[in-house]
């Protein structure tokens, strides 16, 4: 977790500061080649991550 810098907390309309959760995802097929990649950020106080 980490706050969010002005940039992020405008385009989600949430304050300077607030709580963000980091998801970086990468998915990869059968032979292990990447398939796809995302980088989240979430509001932390909206989301919870379980693995």
């Amino acid at each position: 977790m980490r706050p969010m810098e002005r940039m992020e907390a405008n385009l989600l309309g949430l304050g300077v500061g607030t709580l963000a959760l980091i998801v970086e995802r990468t998915r990869m097929d059968a032979s292990g080649a990447v398939v796809e990649t995302a980088d989240m950020l979430l509001p932390a106080d909206r989301w919870s991550v379980s693995l």
